[in-house]
């Protein structure tokens, strides 16, 4: 996995930083049951402060929603 950053929109209009890790998708193989992609969710930032500590899980859900879309969409 590889740090990956996305500048992204919360709450209509607050702009944010998230940090993340990515694992892509693992094909089946006959010794491996394979795994679906993967975001960890490393910081989110406003300027040079990490806010992650106080967001709602909702919210680190829809950031990781949007994280794992960009990935998806890079591909």
């Amino acid at each position: 996995m590889s740090e990956q950053k996305l500048s992204t929109i919360i709450y209509g209009d607050l702009s944010v930083t998230v940090h993340f890790d990515y694992q892509p998708e693992e094909p089946q193989t006959p010794t491996y049951p394979g795994s679906a992609p993967l975001i960890e969710m490393n910081a989110v930032y406003i300027g040079i402060e990490d806010i992650m500590p106080i967001l709602s899980q909702k919210i680190l859900g829809e950031l990781a929603d949007k994280c794992m879309e960009s990935m998806v969409n890079d591909q």
